[in-house]
């Protein structure tokens, strides 16, 4: 009896043991677990951190992008301001000179005499010495179109004459080639004066009608001192472009327009007299 209750307690102690030991290992592993879990919770803490530090780099660049788009605007500004005071400089150098257009070449043509008789057409005197220089503007890449003369530029000596003529002309209205002897057709191109552009409104001239084409600007074309105007219409308001900035807003403005407003404009133009798509200073 004793022996085998020794062999029970002997069993008894070896699965005690080997239950102590499966403990430990147990107690290993929540141990291992736990490290990992507070290893876990160090690397989170430290990705929140960056995280944050993040943000705040993120938020500080949309600041300075905020910044530099305050900069890039009054820098446009003064861009504008400058393009703007340099232009009046160089129309002040250009306040003398005209260009004429509508006017066929002829053979052995005598241009001084030909802006002499389109002054006389509209009742303008000019003396001898108004006129210092007349000159056909042939196209720069030598190619004409047929069927449209090639414009004149007069320099006048005092710009006095040039604005007396310009006065005259616009009081008479409507003035064809034939009116001076020199036809193109059954009626004669209509002769038409205005301003010589600098490079500037040449460049928002050709601007003009690039947005022409993007929208529903019907008519384009060079006014006085610089401006440029468009219409929608032949009888909506007349828009003046002195600047790109104005331009923008003229594009935003007209491509809103619905399409069926588009069609409808386009049917009213069409049942009433045919115009040029670039109109021109009258």
């Amino acid at each position: 009896m004793e022996k085998q209750l020794m062999d029970e307690i002997t069993k008894v102690l070896t699965e005690v043991r080997g239950t102590n030991a499966e403990l430990r290992k147990v107690q290993d592993t929540v141990g291992e677990i736990q490290r990992s879990n507070h290893l876990f919770a160090e690397k989170v803490e430290t990705l929140l951190q960056e995280m944050q530090l993040i943000k705040e780099d993120h938020q500080s660049l949309k600041d300075d992008v905020v910044h530099l788009q305050e900069d890039q605007l009054a820098a446009n500004e003064t861009i504008t301001d400058l393009e703007k005071q340099l232009d009046q400089l160089n129309r002040a150098a250009l306040a003398a000179h005209a260009i004429i257009l509508g006017v066929p070449t002829t053979k052995e043509e005598d241009l001084r005499r030909v802006v002499t008789d389109i002054a006389l057409a509209v009742k303008c005197v000019l003396p001898a010495e108004a006129i210092v220089e007349t000159k056909r503007l042939l196209p720069k890449d030598g190619q004409l179109i047929a069927g449209k003369p090639i414009p004149i530029k007069v320099i006048f000596s005092d710009a006095t004459y040039k604005e007396d003529l310009f006065a005259k002309k616009k009081s008479h209205g409507l003035l064809l080639s034939s009116a001076i002897g020199t036809n193109s057709g059954a009626a004669g191109n209509r002769i038409i004066l205005r301003d010589e552009l600098t490079t500037f409104g040449m460049k928002l001239l050709k601007q003009a009608r690039v947005v022409q084409d993007q929208t529903a600007l019907k008519f384009v074309w060079p006014g006085r001192d610089g401006v440029i105007l468009a219409r929608a219409t032949a009888d909506s308001k007349v828009e003046k472009i002195r600047n790109i900035k104005d331009l923008q807003q003229l594009k935003k403005q007209h491509s809103k327009r619905s399409l069926d407003e588009s069609l409808l404009n386009s049917t009213m133009s069409s049942n009433s007299a045919p115009a040029p798509k670039h109109q021109k200073q009258l």
